[in-house]
């Protein structure tokens, strides 16, 4: 759990001493909370159910922390709005106090939501929500569950329409750049990027360390793509993002393989969700699905954090202006703040509503 002090990362003072906490009560390996035993169980029937019915045809991660009554909220959100073969894989972040009765009565409300049972350290800016997404997958092939396709969101991605599924469907992944709500995807040749990591958020800076991560050298990003003059780096907005089931799993087994692969991801003070998963489906383009498309969340807003959302959060009446653009289907940020400001969360149930009848 080691992190490099020479970063000012902004919020640098807390990750180390959440690490450190962790650190001293885990031990130095022991890097996983297997919080939820007897929920194992549970998961694995479910998981069976799943299989035996539609089998699961779409994965959506997602990493939360946020108290209970919010994660009903957000879930009811996911399953409203989407298939019946779409399946949810939720990472309840370690540092966050979940009792094991509320997680399985929240399992228990949404049919299609799988808990994963091993819980990790999470930080915003930090290489550990990479980490957690491709720790859903192996939870999900733990489970005996495999589908065509993985979609990423986030707590404060909600979705605003149905018919995501048939979008996933027909473009395979999203790599296309589209400046309509930040859904941008940009390429950095590796040239281009310092040769030893730099503290600080400015491009050159995040993708200096994010290069520096061993594995993105010899493991993601090892060679000149076929068709390509350089080696490069994509980055994109992760949530909302999506790409075959089958490239992730090679993914993940891959980094699971190195000997330090997955565990590394827990030192890197750099957001590696906006650049891994993009990276590996831009270097097996063949594999990419030839009618790529854009990233299906409209970012509206950067959020505050939890609690935090007094302002930047999005409304109903510019929810109303998104919802017409062809491509999107969920919109960032709704507030997690209890009071709900301008009744975001109540309109979107609503909504979630009315597409149900």
């Amino acid at each position: 759990f080691h992190v490099p002090s020479s970063d000012p990362h902004p919020d640098e003072h807390a990750i180390n001493q959440r690490l450190t906490e962790l650190r001293d009560h885990w031990g130095r390996n022991h890097k996983v909370c297997d919080a939820f035993p007897h929920l194992e169980v549970t998961m694995g029937q479910k998981a069976k159910d799943i299989i035996a019915t539609d089998g699961g045809e779409m994965m959506i991660s997602s990493l939360v922390y946020e108290p209970i009554w919010f994660l009903e909220q957000y879930f009811d959100n996911l399953i409203a709005f989407t298939n019946k073969s779409t399946v949810v894989v939720a990472h309840l972040s370690l540092l966050s106090n979940y009792s094991e009765e509320d997680v399985e009565r929240l399992v228990k409300h949404h049919p299609r939501l799988l808990v994963n049972c091993h819980r990790y350290f999470t930080h915003q800016y930090h290489g550990s929500l990479a980490h957690a997404h491709l720790r859903n997958i192996g939870w999900a092939l733990q489970l005996g569950l495999n589908f065509t396709h993985y979609v990423l969101m986030a707590s404060n991605s909600w979705f605003i329409k149905r018919g995501m599924e048939e979008y996933v469907r027909y473009h395979s992944s999203s790599l296309q750049d589209s400046p309509v709500g930040r859904r941008w995807v940009h390429r950095y040749s590796i040239a281009d990027i310092p040769t030893e990591p730099r503290g600080g958020w400015d491009e050159k800076s995040v993708s200096s360390r994010i290069w520096a991560w061993k594995p993105m050298q010899s493991i993601v990003a090892n060679h000149v793509p076929e068709g390509e003059e350089h080696n490069f780096l994509t980055f994109a907005k992760h949530e909302g993002s999506f790409f075959p089931f089958p490239l992730m799993v090679r993914l993940y087994r891959a980094l699971e393989a190195d000997d330090n692969g997955l565990e590394s991801m827990l030192q890197q003070k750099v957001y590696l969700e906006e650049s891994l998963f993009a990276t590996w489906t831009d270097h097996h383009r063949a594999e990419a699905g030839r009618r790529t498309g854009h990233s299906m969340t409209y970012h509206h807003c950067q959020s505050q954090g939890w609690g935090g959302e007094t302002t930047a959060h999005v409304t109903p009446a510019q929810i109303r202006g998104i919802l017409p653009l062809e491509g999107v289907f969920a919109v960032k940020c709704v507030g997690r703040h209890p009071e709900d400001f301008d009744g975001t969360r109540a309109w979107l149930r609503d909504l979630a509503l009315k597409s149900l009848t």
